[in-house]
């Protein structure tokens, strides 16, 4: 699994109990995989070679510990947290790029390869971050609030990644469980 670290534990007590045939050998943070004859990633980035299926698409929204004045303000611009510390994944991440892109810049205040790290500074009300709202599993009572940026609303796919076929079994039964497990 290359996103969603923070709901892998749940997500293989799932795939676990409703398919026990399956082994599993998870690999995080671009391990390479060994065996890529029966190799499933999911990835935020369609991967080479390999067949990609799209799963859903979340909203990536800003976090903001709920006693930080920005908290309180509903329409949010890219210009409201240009000077701002972010907390941020390392360079090169989907999300950096997406800002490069658009030729805006950001204030980092601090970075980690980890995204199970940034969600633990996040849940500490250490600092501003962006999170996808579905695999990183808001909670209302969450320590921060989400907010969309309104004039750059972000946004990615989850996508099944599989040297299978895109109609084989066992693409569609993984696929499956992931819809219902992160979707309902």
């Amino acid at each position: 699994s290359e996103v969603a670290s923070v709901s892998l534990p749940n997500l293989v007590a799932t795939l676990v109990e409703k398919h026990p045939e399956i082994q599993l050998s998870i690999k995080q943070h671009g391990s390479k995989e060994t065996n890529k004859e029966q190799a499933f990633y999911i990835t935020s980035e369609p991967k080479n070679g390999l067949t990609n299926l799209p799963i859903f698409t979340e909203p990536i929204l800003l976090a903001i510990p709920q006693k930080h004045p920005m908290a309180e303000k509903k329409d949010l611009q890219v210009a409201d947290i240009q000077q701002v510390p972010l907390l941020m994944l390392v360079e090169n991440s989907p999300l950096r790029r997406a800002f490069e892109a658009k030729k805006i810049s950001l204030t980092i205040g601090s970075t980690t390869d980890d995204p199970a790290t940034l969600r633990s500074l996040i849940n500490q009300g250490l600092g501003i971050t962006f999170f996808p709202k579905i695999t990183w599993g808001y909670e209302n009572q969450a320590p921060f609030v989400l907010r969309e940026l309104a004039d750059f609303p972000l946004s990615r796919t989850i996508y099944l990644a599989s040297s299978f076929t895109k109609g084989h079994p066992m693409t569609k039964l993984i696929a499956k469980t992931l819809i219902e497990f992160y979707l309902g």
